[in-house]
């Protein structure tokens, strides 16, 4: 149970990582074993009329720890695997479409303004620092007025890709918030607390399990001491009958 459950949380670190659906995978066949060993363990111990608490809250912690990073893995999908996908890729979609209209009319300073969005964008991506959103917000300010000074004949199809390139950053962003931008907060934060709650119950559980195991070894060598006396007197109660029968009187 110990093996599946540290197999756990390096599939969940491997994921964040490489954004390899292959560790999705893994994950959840890691926490299927886990929980069949556990509600075995469960049931055996029922069997022996023995209870142990921690099994069923390490249950329970199984379930919330597959359930945040269930939510994780899905919201990293919406955000995207790799460059050209989910968010990411909506992202170099909408700055592909102005640049196009920029730079066919020679618009430089938009350019400018939009060189500098990618660098918020690519800041906040790098460093996982929610300031870089208000960077962006501002620069978005500046690019607007830019482009109504600009008197660009493309001025409506660029504003409307500027405003379609804010949105989804800004969607990214809650995403990513929602993941979490440091390993304490968002979902990243919650598997940890549940991670450190498996450790503590392990602990605990372990301790628990090795005094039962510890007094069923106590029972079973009293009850192996119980049978040998048993055998002892009974042998000594036969040898006697025996021997009278073999030295007692003859008539």
């Amino acid at each position: 149970i110990a093996t599946d459950m540290m197999a756990l949380r390096r599939h969940e670190k491997d994921f964040l990582s490489r954004k390899d659906m292959q560790y999705v995978q893994r994950f959840d066949q890691a926490a299927a074993t886990a929980s069949e060993a556990l509600t075995e363990l469960q049931q055996q111990l029922k069997q022996s009329s023995f209870s142990l608490p921690e099994v069923a809250q390490l249950q329970q912690q199984l379930k919330r720890y597959s359930e945040a990073f269930s939510a994780l893995h899905k919201k990293q999908q919406t955000i995207g695997l790799h460059s050209e996908d989910g968010l990411y890729g909506s992202l170099r979609q909408a700055v592909h479409g102005v640049e196009t209209l920029a730079k066919d009319e020679g618009q430089y300073e938009l350019l400018y303004h939009m060189l500098m969005l990618r660098r918020h964008e690519k800041d906040f991506m790098l460093r996982r620092d929610s300031k870089y959103m208000d960077r962006f917000d501002k620069q978005v300010a500046s690019f607007d007025q830019a482009l109504t000074q600009s008197f660009s004949l493309q001025e409506d199809q660029i504003r409307t890709g500027l405003k379609r390139y804010q949105q989804q950053f800004s969607q990214l962003v809650q995403e990513e918030v929602a993941i979490g931008l440091t390993e304490n907060d968002g979902l990243r934060g919650k598997m940890r607390t549940e991670v450190k709650k498996k450790e503590q119950l392990f602990e605990s559980g372990g301790e628990r399990l090795s005094a039962i195991a510890e007094q069923q070894e106590n029972k079973s060598h009293e009850r192996l001491l119980v049978a040998v006396l048993v055998i002892i007197v009974l042998i000594s109660g036969i040898t006697l009958i025996v021997s009278r029968t073999i030295h007692g009187p003859s008539y």
